[in-house]
């Protein structure tokens, strides 16, 4: 079985929880979640994913508030829902996690799924 190589991470201090998955399973393009407090790591952990040939498109995540949290989930779902993907949950809260996880289940019944956390 051939493993997807687009992934979808969340921004956090600790890019390395990021790249070296990416790096290791073979990503080709990766989707980075930002929230406003994480977009200068964002933008480290692209500039790492792009020295390694990696493109790497990045979308803001709103987590100032519950429902804000369900939007955003909401969104990214629908924006990178209809594709086979990695999703790393390292990053983010627990909220963030969980809204993404139950946002992108819903939308996974025409696509390959997988989930790694660490």
């Amino acid at each position: 079985m051939n493993r997807p190589t687009f992934h979808v991470c969340i921004a956090t201090g600790q890019n390395l929880a990021n790249l070296i998955p990416a790096l290791q399973l073979g990503a080709r393009r990766v989707a980075i979640l930002e929230t406003p407090a994480m977009k200068t790591s964002a933008q480290n952990l692209k500039t790492a994913l792009v020295a390694h040939g990696i493109e790497v498109e990045r979308h803001p995540f709103d987590d100032s508030t519950p429902e804000r949290i369900l939007a955003s989930a909401d969104e990214i779902a629908t924006t990178l829902g209809e594709r086979a993907l990695v999703f790393n949950v390292t990053g983010g809260h627990k909220l963030m996690t969980l809204a993404l996880s139950e946002k992108m289940r819903l939308l996974s019944t025409n696509r390959t799924v997988r989930f790694r956390s660490t």
